[in-house]
C-alpha cells in the first residue's frame, strides 16, 4: 500500500504556503519562514456553515432534552403532591367514624392541611395565607453552649413535678 503523502493533504485543506527564499533567510540567519495564505473558497465557507449549523442544532437539542426533563421532574412531583393530599384526606374519612381515634384524627387533619397548602404552593407559586408555618431543621453544628444551658434549666424545673414523669 502507498504511503500517505500528508504535504499534499495539508495543501488541500489549508491551500498552498508561501515560502520565503532561502537566499533572503541566509541574509537574516533565520529560518526559513513558512507563512501558509488563508483559503476563502465556497467548499471552505460551506465547511464552516455548515460545522456552525450543527452546532447550532446541538444546542438546540441539548436545549430540548433540558425542557423535556425538567417537565418531567415537575409532573412528577405535581403527582406526589396530589396523592399525599388523597392519602392524607383517605385517612381522615377512615377515622372520622372511629370514637376513640380523635388524636389520630387530628393529626390527620393537620397532615391534610400541610399537604393541600404544599399543592396550592406548587401550582400556584405562593403559599397560601391559612397554610400551616413551615418548620425549619436546625442542623446540629449551628447548636452552641447556651442551648445546652437552657435544656439543663427544663430538666432541673421538671424534677419536681411528679405528673410530668408518671405515664401510668
Amino acid at each position: 500500500m502507498p504511503k500517505r503523502n500528508r504535504a499534499n493533504e495539508q495543501r488541500k485543506q489549508f491551500g498552498t504556503a508561501a515560502v520565503v527564499p532561502v537566499a533572503a533567510a541566509a541574509k537574516t540567519d533565520a529560518a526559513p519562514v513558512v507563512v501558509a495564505k488563508p483559503v476563502d473558497d465556497a467548499a471552505t465557507r460551506a465547511a464552516k456553515m455548515f460545522a456552525e449549523s450543527l452546532s447550532a442544532h446541538e444546542a438546540a437539542d441539548q436545549a430540548e432534552r433540558e425542557r423535556v426533563r425538567l417537565e418531567t421532574e415537575q409532573m412528577q412531583r405535581h403527582e406526589t403532591l396530589k396523592a399525599n393530599k388523597q392519602r392524607a384526606a383517605d385517612l381522615i374519612k377512615e377515622l372520622r367514624g372511629q370514637d376513640r381515634a380523635r388524636q389520630r384524627r387530628v393529626e390527620a387533619e393537620a397532615a391534610y392541611r400541610v399537604a393541600l397548602a404544599e399543592l396550592q404552593e406548587f401550582e400556584t407559586g405562593e403559599r397560601p395565607a391559612w397554610a400551616p408555618a413551615v418548620e425549619v431543621e436546625v442542623s446540629s453544628d449551628s447548636h452552641d453552649d447556651s442551648h445546652d444551658d437552657s435544656s439543663e434549666s427544663a430538666d432541673d424545673n421538671s424534677i419536681g413535678d411528679d405528673s410530668a414523669s408518671t405515664s401510668e
